[in-house]
């Protein structure tokens, strides 16, 4: 897991020394696991990291960010390094629209009751799309809404060794993610 990190950390550096922008965000997660035939409880939480434009022209530009997020649901618990990577579009109107993939290493999972008595469900991979839609407040200040889409299946495929038959429906299943942030651009 240090690896991932300390690569992480380093792409990001490489990224952020030609770039135009380098910013903090953070803001309100709502979270849950996408799957056929169960409802489960959204999880509010938080998240919070770095955010970089590298602008291509005047109306375009490549955003990656490094997001540490807090997700899964009110039962599974599920501690992401997020690093989305999306090609945005200026408007004038202090607006942009960014869309790209995203890709999550898993940092933490807790499950809660009843399903404490269960160990290594999860995937240590996420990958999915994002979309996001950005406002410029005030000269750095900048307010965002992202909408995640995993694409890659939450749980590992070892799911028939449990004797409770609800993980039967969850094979199909991946996170989604509904963001709200609150950023200021450093630089």
């Amino acid at each position: 897991m240090k690896n991932i990190l300390t690569i992480a950390f380093l792409a990001f550096a490489v990224l952020t020394s030609n770039s135009q922008t380098v910013g903090v965000k953070g803001g309100m997660n709502m979270s849950n696991i996408f799957a056929d035939e169960i409802e489960n409880d959204t999880r509010i939480s938080y998240h919070l990291g770095l955010s970089v434009d590298i602008f291509l022209n005047e109306k375009t530009s490549l955003n990656p960010e490094l997001i540490y997020s807090f997700q899964g649901t009110k039962y599974f618990e599920l501690d992401y390094l997020n690093i989305p990577v999306m090609f945005k579009l200026h408007f004038p109107t202090e607006f942009s629209l960014g869309v790209g993939p995203s890709i999550g290493f898993l940092l933490s999972d807790n499950y809660k009751k009843p399903y404490d008595n269960y160990q290594d469900l999860f995937s240590s991979i996420d990958y999915g799309l994002n979309l996001q839609i950005s406002y410029k407040i005030y000269n750095r200040l900048f307010l965002s809404a992202s909408y995640y889409r995993g694409l890659s299946n939450v749980l590992r495929n070892n799911i028939d060794e449990f004797e409770d038959d609800s993980f039967a429906v969850l094979f199909n299943n991946s996170n989604t993610v509904f963001q709200i942030s609150l950023g200021y651009n450093l630089f």
